[in-house]
């Protein structure tokens, strides 16, 4: 079992932070009320196999039984709630706005993302809380142009990037920055549909989930990766007005460490060094920001030759995570104890207390039904 930890020098950060960083979570929202945002690109869409998850609950149901009912039928979270904006047309409601289900959020109803494994985890912390996900996502979408934040304009350290930019502009047909404002305007419309009887008159955000990196590999978009995803952090927040709400993103991790010796071993490490480098080297993002490995939960899998799931009849394509039902289920849970864990962190260098008994939570590769057995309901 692998330990996903908060920053090791956090501890060092506690004064500075409670002095100069801290900003209480804003929030009109009900205090028995947590919203959470699910962007990025298409794994956060959702492309765990439903087939394949139905196998887990069969075969391992210590750890996968309460997605099920005994009926067969796919449970529904009685406290989460989930609202994924539609592909064409606008929010509603009435069709939206839905229980969390084992399965039916993702590319198409018989996927799911790792909404899953986030709500069950949020859930069993804040058992007195509901929790609304909000899921805006697009596949094949990059940082580059696609969700290129406002302040990363057109420059790169001070250097121009309106060639790299018009490049693939013209190969997408899109504006630069086209799915950042439409990832702010969907969440803006979502919030401001929901009831307020539930949600309150202003609702606000508790957190923001992001996965994403694929289709920055490519040499030039990786190499302002780093510059690109800190401005996004800053920018979405200020746009969702969620200033320093906790920020958990997923590692580019579907290789597992399979690139070792591939052509494309550079790009690969490029970018997840510069998620490293986002979560440890930015001092306004220390216990608000942190990166979830996902390679962890692959490199587990790759040494027990179980990555391709079963029935083949789900696929097997390295960029959606094999469309492995576990892997998706444990990469929400490992984002949502992450996300547990900077909330414990926020709160307690507000409070100046001693935080090495609340720095990490566990989720990695796990190797048998027990890693992850638990009480949901209890």
């Amino acid at each position: 079992m692998k330990l996903l930890r908060i920053h090791d020098n956090c501890l060092q950060w506690v004064v500075f932070l409670a002095s100069c960083y801290f900003v209480p979570l804003a929030c009109s929202s009900p205090s028995n009320v947590r919203i959470y945002l699910l962007a990025g690109q298409s794994n956060m869409v959702g492309e765990g196999c439903e087939a394949h998850l139905d196998l887990l609950v069969r075969s391992c149901p210590t750890a996968y039984g309460h997605l099920q009912s005994s009926k067969g039928n796919w449970s529904q979270h009685p406290k989460v709630n989930i609202a994924v904006y539609p592909k064409l047309g606008s929010f509603s409601l009435n069709k939206h706005l839905q229980p969390l289900s084992s399965v039916g959020h993702g590319l198409r109803e018989e996927h799911f993302g790792p909404e899953v494994g986030i709500g069950w985890t949020l859930a069993r912390k804040y058992r007195d809380t509901n929790i609304l996900l909000i899921k805006v996502a697009w596949g094949g979408i990059n940082l580059a142009v696609d969700l290129r934040p406002p302040s990363s304009s057109t420059n790169w350290n001070g250097k121009d990037s309106t060639s790299i930019i018009d490049k693939y502009r013209i190969a997408t047909s899109q504006e630069v920055g086209h799915y950042y404002r439409e990832l702010v305007t969907r969440t803006k419309s979502i919030l401001t549909a929901l009831p307020s009887e539930t949600y309150g008159s202003n609702p606000e955000l508790s957190g923001i989930f992001f996965l994403q990196g694929w289709d920055d590999l490519e040499a030039t978009r990786m190499n302002e990766y780093e510059y690109n995803l800190a401005n996004f952090i800053k920018d979405i927040r200020r746009d969702l007005n969620a200033s320093n709400v906790p920020f958990v993103f997923g590692e580019l991790g579907q290789h597992g460490n399979s690139h070792i010796g591939k052509k494309y071993e550079d790009r690969v490490d490029g970018i997840r060094q510069a998620q490293e480098n986002v979560a440890k080297l930015y001092p306004e993002f220390f216990c608000n920001v942190e990166l979830m490995k996902t390679s962890e939960i692959v490199i587990g899998l790759q040494e027990q030759n179980k990555l391709c799931p079963f029935p083949r009849s789900c696929g097997c394509y390295e960029y959606h995570y094999y469309n492995n039902a576990e892997i998706f289920y444990k990469i929400g849970i490992g984002m949502g104890n992450t996300m547990v864990s900077l909330g414990d962190c926020i709160t307690q260098a507000a409070g100046g207390r001693d935080l090495q008994s609340k720095m990490s939570g566990q989720i990695g590769s796990c190797k048998a039904c027990t890693d992850i057995e638990v009480s949901w309901m209890t």
